[in-house]
C-alpha cells in the first residue's frame, strides 16, 4: 500500500484550552510511527505555533470563519492539494454538515466527548472511562469503526515508561487545571492549600501559555516560597512522578495521571467535564469533588479536606494509585493508529 496522508482538524486556544490539540498529538505521534504523514490544520496562530513546534506540518485556514461548515471548502482543497486519505476531526464547532461533506469526500474519524449520535462519520471515538456505556452501537451503522472506551485514551508513550510509586509521606501536590483555568482555580486553591499544610509540603502550579491569571500567579508564588508556578511544562511526566498528591480538572490528563497511578482528587469547571469527574467519582474511590463553576467555597473546601485525608493515610493513596491504573495502560494512541490504518488497509 502507498504511504497514507492523515490529516488532524482541531485547535487550541486560551479560551477553549490545548487538549484537543494535545490528544491529537498524540494520535499524530502513534501514527508517525505507521509511516503516516500527518497534516494538522488550524484556525489560529496559538494553534499553528503548538505543532509546528511538536514538529510537524500545520496548515492554518485563512477565512476568518465564524462557523466549521464556512471554512469546508478551503478545507477540502487543502485535504485535495496533500493527497489526504482520512481525517480526524476534533472539535465541538463540527456540525452534521460538515461532517458529512467532509465524509462525502474522504472518511472522516471523529473525536467525541460529548456522546453524539447518528453523525455522518466513518468512525468514532470516546475513549473516556464511560465511553463503552453509551450505546454507540445502537445509533451507528457496523459500517462505522467504533473506537470506545479508556483504552483508546490517547496518552503519550512518555506517560508509560515513566515509574511511579506512592510514597510514605507526602511532599509535593501538583495542581493543574487545563491550558486556560479561566477562574484561576490553580490559584485559589493554591493559597488555599498554602494556609492549612506543613511548611515541609511543596505546591506546584501548572499554568499554561495563554492564561489570563499568569502574573497573578506569579505574585502567590513571591509572597509563598513553597508555592511554586510552571508554564508550558515539557516534560508533565516528570512533574507527575515528583508528586504525592495531584489535583486536576477532570479532562485528558486524568488518563496520563491513570496510566501513571498518581493518586488524584477531581473537579470540574465546564459541562464537557462534568461526565467524566462522576464517573470517576463513581467507578474508583477518587473524590470529585464538583463544579467549581457553581459552587467555587464548597470545592475549595471539599478538595482541602480531602489532601488533608489523603496526606494522613498511605494506604488510601497506594489503594486510589491502584484503581487508577485498570482505568489506562498508555496504549490508547497506539491502539488509534493501528485502527485507523487497518481501516485504510481494507478499503
Amino acid at each position: 500500500m502507498e504511504r497514507i496522508t492523515i490529516a488532524i482538524r482541531a485547535d487550541g486556544s486560551a479560551q477553549i484550552g490545548m487538549g484537543h490539540l494535545m490528544r491529537c498529538m498524540s494520535v499524530a505521534i502513534a501514527l508517525k510511527e505507521h509511516q503516516a504523514e500527518i497534516l494538522f490544520i488550524a484556525g489560529n496562530e496559538q494553534s499553528k505555533a503548538f505543532v509546528t513546534e511538536k514538529g510537524f506540518l500545520c496548515h492554518m485556514l485563512q477565512g476568518h470563519y465564524e462557523s466549521m461548515e464556512a471554512e469546508t471548502a478551503e478545507t477540502l482543497k487543502i485535504l485535495k492539494d496533500h493527497g489526504v486519505h482520512l481525517l480526524i476531526v476534533d472539535s465541538y464547532g463540527a456540525t452534521e454538515a460538515y461532517l458529512a461533506e467532509m465524509n462525502s469526500n474522504l472518511p472522516v474519524f471523529y473525536m467525541d466527548d460529548l456522546g453524539r449520535m447518528n453523525l455522518p462519520v466513518s468512525g468514532l471515538i470516546n475513549y473516556n472511562i464511560y465511553g463503552q456505556k453509551m450505546s454507540y452501537e445502537s445509533y451507528y451503522p457496523e459500517s462505522v469503526e467504533l473506537l470506545l472506551g479508556s483504552n483508546y485514551a490517547p496518552v503519550k508513550p512518555e506517560f508509560l515508561s515513566t515509574s511511579y510509586e506512592v510514597r510514605e509521606k507526602v511532599k509535593h501536590i501538583l495542581i493543574t487545571m487545563g491550558g486556560s483555568d479561566t477562574l484561576n482555580i490553580a490559584g485559589n486553591l493554591g493559597e488555599a492549600l498554602a494556609h492549612v499544610l506543613p511548611q515541609d509540603v511543596e505546591i506546584t502550579l501548572i499554568c499554561g501559555r495563554f492564561s489570563p491569571h499568569l502574573e497573578a500567579l506569579k505574585r502567590l508564588s513571591e509572597a509563598n516560597s513553597r508555592v511554586h508556578i510552571l508554564t508550558d511544562v515539557p516534560d508533565m511526566w516528570n512533574q507527575m512522578a515528583k508528586s504525592d498528591l495531584v489535583i486536576a480538572a477532570a479532562g485528558s490528563t486524568m488518563y496520563e495521571l491513570c496510566t501513571m497511578g498518581v493518586p488524584t482528587i477531581c473537579c470540574y469547571y465546564v459541562e464537557n467535564q462534568r461526565r467524566m469527574a462522576e464517573y470517576f467519582g463513581e467507578e474508583t474511590s477518587m473524590l470529585n469533588a464538583g463544579d467549581y463553576s457553581e459552587n467555587p467555597e464548597n470545592v475549595l473546601a471539599s478538595i482541602v479536606r480531602e489532601v488533608q485525608r489523603l496526606i494522613a493515610d498511605t494506604t488510601l493513596r497506594q489503594n486510589l494509585s491502584f484503581e487508577m491504573k485498570t482505568v489506562s495502560d498508555g496504549c490508547g494512541a497506539r491502539r488509534i493508529a493501528e485502527k485507523v490504518c487497518n481501516y485504510l488497509e481494507t478499503k
